[in-house]
């Protein structure tokens, strides 16, 4: 028996970290979750190690001997989706907050989010600032300005919806999670299944309480060429999203135009594709000097292309396979109980 099972008499939320090659950063974000305003009696910590290939066992296992409410679980099936799966799995509190390894928390982070759910049914958003509000990184000075890391920072409390869903900081009931089959394993790549869990949370009836209070700070510090790609695999899942949930379709836009119905000319992406792999302003994204105008537009204008690309590579992938839609059955975890 779990040692997590024995205290549950006291626990009341169940803090899971998902996590993979981070040996390095978890200790960091272990020891801030570890001190907090409530008493450590209150939560369960579990680290979901997805197939690590660093120290990260040996990481945990260690400080586990200073932390009695600490626990450590290995999943062997790749994707974030099944390892936030195996968290749910194996809590057994009321409430889940899930939080990323590279999340450094607020001393009363934990509090904030038990105060949130007091009363009623519904999913807490924390707040997230970045970690470079001074580097001089014209790309990371991007992400700052234009709100791309889901900081939030101008959120309306009162409009909070699924589509601002991000499971770096977010608490959910653990009843409701189940109800609606948790993280949905199909997608396959980072990106979109937390706001398709979102989604699903509040057709259940869960409002989406966003909480500023709940802060923390995204330890991370990607390159223009790193998120090139990241966004290149949101494109796929978001397509895999769309064909679930067609009837959202038009809440997801690129530019003024439905990104299903958005199609260049033949002619102008091979005029645009020497200026988007350009070498030099690859190099341009991670130097310092100025933010300018042009450069946030452009960036701007990059980052949603390769969206698309990765959206209609995906529809590809379909139409040569011979399919007309793509499947609609998830692997959720109702299934799998």
């Amino acid at each position: 028996m779990s040692k997590q099972i024995s205290q549950t008499t006291k626990n009341k939320i169940t803090v899971v970290i998902p996590t993979h090659n981070r040996a390095r950063q978890l200790p960091k974000t272990i020891e801030l979750i570890m001190n907090q305003s409530v008493s450590r009696d209150q939560y369960t910590v579990i680290v979901i190690d997805n197939r690590s290939s660093d120290a990260t066992a040996e990481t945990v296992r260690g400080l586990m001997r200073r932390y009695p409410n600490l626990e450590y679980a290995y999943q062997k099936k790749p994707g974030a989706a099944p390892t936030r799966n195996e968290g749910i799995r194996r809590a057994t509190t009321p409430l889940i907050l899930f939080v990323d390894d590279d999340i450094l928390a607020s001393p009363t982070l934990i509090q904030e989010h038990l105060k949130g759910h007091q009363g009623q049914p519904c999913s807490v958003l924390g707040h997230i600032e970045v970690g470079w509000n001074t580097s001089p990184d014209r790309f990371l000075r991007y992400l700052k300005e234009s709100e791309d890391q889901n900081t939030f920072k101008y959120l309306d409390p009162q409009k909070t919806s699924f589509a601002y869903f991000y499971t770096g900081n977010v608490s959910c009931r653990r009843e409701a999670l189940l109800k609606v089959g948790g993280f949905d394993e199909g997608f396959t790549v980072y990106g979109v299944e937390d706001i398709d869990l979102g989604y699903r949370l509040e057709m259940y009836g869960e409002r989406m309480i966003y909480c500023a209070k709940a802060s923390a700070v995204h330890d991370y510090n990607p390159n223009y060429v790193e998120f090139l790609a990241k966004r290149y695999n949101n494109g796929r899942s978001l397509a895999y999203f769309l064909a679930k949930f067609p009837n959202l379709t038009p809440q997801f836009t690129f530019g003024k135009y439905p990104l299903i119905k958005l199609g260049l000319p033949r002619y102008l992406t091979a005029w645009l594709k020497p200026f988007i792999n350009r070498e030099d302003h690859l190099k341009g994204g991670v130097q310092p000097g100025p933010l300018t105008r042009f450069q946030y537009l452009w960036f701007s204008k990059a980052l949603r292309w390769q969206l698309y690309k990765g959206y209609r590579a995906y529809r590809s992938y379909w139409n040569r396979s011979g399919l007309r839609v793509m499947p609609t059955k998830s692997v959720l975890l109702q299934n799998t109980l």
